[in-house]
């Protein structure tokens, strides 16, 4: 294999892995529920999601940058949260791409900030007049110059 073509596998392996757990929370309630059979599997389902979202929420009240997934599995379940939960996240986001990207580590840390963005209904090709996804994008290419 061409070094050209190993460095775009290697980019391609990165990007898709990195972006795992924005397939995960595409499942939807009506394609679980479609899924199970077994009477009463939809009110276990129900019950399931309910509980395990009442847990990730006692578990992150105070949000931070770094809550992504949870912030991103509690707009997808619809569950309720404080009034400015969301707001508080967004405004956490904010301040590390005005800080230099401060926590911004690794390609996965932008698509999960950027799933979780999508969750909550803001734009992150706009954040602190930033284009994430531009971002990410031009980390991508970084990081495959210095693999190949």
């Amino acid at each position: 294999m061409s070094k050209n073509k190993l460095c775009t596998a290697s980019l391609a392996a990165i990007l898709a892995f990195s972006t795992i757990s924005a397939t995960a929370v595409h499942a939807t309630e009506g394609s679980i529920s479609t899924a199970t059979t077994v009477k009463g599997a939809d009110v276990a389902y129900k019950a399931a999601l309910e509980d395990a979202a009442a847990l990730t929420y006692a578990n992150d009240k105070n949000v931070t940058f770094s809550s992504y997934d949870a912030v991103t599995y509690l707009a997808r379940a619809n569950y309720p949260v404080a009034k400015n939960y969301y707001d508080t996240y967004y405004k956490a986001v904010e301040k590390a791409v005005s800080n230099n990207f401060e926590g911004f580590y690794s390609l996965g840390v932008y698509e999960k900030t950027i799933v979780a963005l999508r969750a909550i209904g803001k734009d992150a090709t706009n954040v602190a007049g930033i284009n994430l996804v531009e971002r990410m994008l031009n980390e991508a290419t970084s990081l495959k110059e210095k693999i190949c």
